[in-house]
């Protein structure tokens, strides 16, 4: 009972407990760990939303030296000295190229991809996005487990629609990241930001969609369709019919490799031959033919004439073409 009770209370708090951590760590990454952005981050911002999201303001032009950027940062922070990780990325992004890559896939590709080439050759901007793609794919597979689990049992319908609009959101985003210009007339978009902060918010509804869906209705088996009673009866016979089919094919091979044979071919001809002078020479008796047609009317002789009338009933069926039953007899002889 205490087993049941545990069984009962795990199936039920487990959906909501990962809803809650699923939405726990997309708020978080998306409001309070946001991926850093040094043009957004030192942006002035307008809202008191964009103080939880810098995404939403306006960032400072790429194209600003990195000794302003420098100063920019220690007004903000209130401080002389850059810390080490900050300072390693603005080193990092002393080209413009290097800055287009910055906004493309963020510092982390920029500052640890030690394969990747140059931002200022050919191909280098797509060396930094393949780096980050096993980081997103493990991201997206984890989404995709937990909407796994939160679609189980009567809500398995909604699994095949979250797992193709999930795939459809990575396949998306690394189009854009692979297919990005980067630059544009007077503005650089900051991608990376961007994607961060949909990606997350996508993650959050597709998790409340999932534990939310209506479940499908329990049928009630007062309302069983023809089918319900008539599916295993028709499904038995199929079965069955599928079974008599192949006795026949069997048989009918049996029939070929018996007259293939010269030997089995003469015991079956000679068999039926001593059949047909067996059956000629019992018409011509005569009192075979006064049974026959009901010469005699005693109880004993009806019962005779029933009893040859189906023998010779049966040999007249044996000599059409059938199961080869007497012929086994006649090889075995």
């Amino acid at each position: 009972m205490v087993s049941a009770t545990w069984q009962t209370l795990l199936v039920i708090a487990a959906p909501l407990l990962i809803l809650t951590l699923g939405l726990s760590l997309s708020f978080s990454l998306l409001f309070l760990s946001p991926p850093s952005n040094l043009f957004l981050d030192l942006a002035p911002s307008s809202s008191i939303l964009d103080s939880f999201l810098p995404v939403l303001r306006t960032p400072l032009d790429i194209r600003l030296p990195t000794e302003t950027i420098r100063q920019t940062w220690k007004l903000h922070h209130a401080t002389n000295v850059m810390n080490e990780r900050e300072e390693t990325v603005l080193m990092a992004m002393k080209t413009l190229d290097a800055r287009i890559v910055y906004a493309l896939v963020g510092s982390a590709p920029l500052v640890h991809c030690e394969w990747c080439r140059a931002p200022s050759r050919d191909g280098g901007p797509r060396d930094h996005v393949i780096f980050l793609l096993p980081g997103l794919a493990v991201m997206y597979l984890t989404v995709l487990l937990a909407l796994g689990c939160l679609t189980a049992g009567r809500r398995i319908k909604y699994r095949t629609w979250a797992s193709y609009s999930l795939a459809a959101a990575a396949t998306a985003e690394a189009y854009v990241r692979l297919s990005w210009i980067g630059m544009k007339p007077n503005t650089v978009t900051m991608l990376h930001s961007q994607i961060h902060a949909l990606r997350f918010s996508f993650f959050a509804v597709l998790l409340l969609l999932a534990y939310y869906a209506p479940p499908t209705p329990t049928p009630d088996p007062r309302l069983a369709s023809a089918t319900t009673y008539l599916g295993p009866a028709l499904s038995n016979l199929t079965v069955q019919t599928d079974s008599f089919v192949s006795r026949l094919r069997a048989v009918s091979l049996q029939r070929i490799a018996l007259l293939h044979d010269g030997t089995t071919r003469d015991k079956i001809t000679n068999f039926w031959k001593k059949a047909e002078e067996e059956s000629t020479l019992a018409r011509r008796d005569p009192a075979v033919a006064a049974l026959r047609i009901g010469a005699t009317t005693t109880d004993e002789d009806k019962v005779f004439r029933a009893w040859l009338d189906q023998a010779l009933a049966g040999q007249q069926q044996q000599q059409q073409p059938g199961p080869l039953l007497p012929v086994t007899s006649g090889v075995a002889e």
